[in-house]
């Protein structure tokens, strides 16, 4: 298992301004921007690959400010945010680091 906490951080600029979610309505979150990748990406046919985001994102969406992922489930979120072309090389960036400093802990 790996523990993914902070979820509710807000996501900021390098000049410390709060980044907005794509509805521009409310703050993004790493639980909005991982559940945002994993709902734009970009599943090959017959892969399995959209219900695996499906029940991640789910189970993303359910959690409060931490949340437990097999090791499979952590590696699958890893590839959505790598593969994603949906943010700005700041967002991109937060996303990595979060889950790569997870990754070596």
């Amino acid at each position: 298992m790996i523990v993914i906490k902070g979820l509710d951080t807000k996501l900021l600029t390098l000049s410390g301004i709060q980044i907005a979610d794509l509805t521009g309505q409310a703050p993004m979150t790493f639980k909005s921007a991982f559940i945002t990748c994993l709902e734009m990406m970009k599943p090959n046919p017959g892969s399995g690959d959209g219900l695996k985001a499906i029940d991640i994102g789910i189970k993303i969406q359910k959690a409060k400010d931490s949340i437990d992922l097999e090791t499979a489930e952590f590696d699958f979120l890893l590839k959505a945010i790598n593969t994603s072309s949906v943010f700005t090389a700041i967002v991109q960036g937060q996303l990595e680091k979060k889950l790569e400093e997870l990754k070596v802990a």
